[in-house]
């Protein structure tokens, strides 16, 4: 979806998508975690959206080498967790906060429903793997539940890279 503005001075109107609008107005972020060495655990990202409903429109991740997923689950059954991780705003002259929180690291005794899963290949399992899911592929988090993403390491080795972005509508 795109939003157009008119402009005297420009004679045209220029458009922009809702999520790049998203940034202007200071309600979009980023988790970026990036990990030297993948090893051969699953990483587990516990969500508790905030006060708003939370737009997951991008997700990505790269791995060095080999195959992994990325799994999200509704409704875990937590545990333990450990401190929320840094959640950056990306329009850095924004002075906005999200009361969302992700914490990184977290030991779940049920990842609850399923609800989708999406590759990271490296080619013929040699090679950088990159996955990126675009707001075509947006999914919305209901701000009365919480989420588990987790990366199902396949035979994925080496460095590995995750982006999820988000947005809340105000």
């Amino acid at each position: 979806m795109t939003k157009a503005y008119y402009s005297d001075q420009m004679r045209y109107i220029p458009v922009i998508t809702t999520e790049h609008q998203r940034i202007h107005e200071g309600d979009m972020y980023m988790l970026n975690k990036a990990y030297t060495t993948l090893g051969t655990t699953d990483k587990y990202f516990y969500v508790k959206p905030g006060t708003y409903n939370m737009h997951l429109s991008v997700l990505t991740g790269e791995i060095e080498t080999g195959d992994l997923r990325l799994e999200l689950y509704e409704a875990p059954t937590i545990v333990s967790n450990s401190a929320p991780a840094t959640l950056i705003n990306l329009n850095r002259v924004s002075t906005k906060t999200t009361d969302a929180i992700i914490y990184e690291t977290v030991a779940a005794s049920s990842n609850g429903t399923f609800l989708m899963s999406i590759g990271v290949f490296a080619a013929g399992g040699a090679g950088p793997g990159v996955l990126v899911s675009k707001a075509a592929y947006e999914i919305i988090l209901n701000k009365a539940n919480t989420y588990l993403l987790r990366t199902n390491i396949q035979n994925a080795v080496g460095d590995f890279v995750l982006n999820a972005i988000f947005y809340e509508p105000r």
